[in-house]
């Protein structure tokens, strides 16, 4: 999200699970995730039910504790 702030949710979604639990499900879960992913809303409100407003610098701490 932070390295493609132009991306809509629904394609940054996509994207992370494709290259991290998509190998790993069976085709049942993949066509679920594929249905759940229309539900997505939309980054600005991801961002600000997450950070409390929109505003990708409060991602930091974040990014910085996955990273540990």
């Amino acid at each position: 999200m932070i390295a493609y702030p132009e991306m809509q949710m629904p394609q940054v979604c996509e994207e992370a699970y494709e290259q991290s639990l998509a190998p790993r499900h069976p085709w049942y879960l993949r066509s679920l995730f594929w249905g759940l992913i229309k539900t997505v809303g939309h980054r600005e409100d991801f961002m600000e039910n997450l950070c409390g407003r929109n505003d990708d610098k409060l991602l930091q701490p974040i990014l910085d504790l996955l990273s540990l």
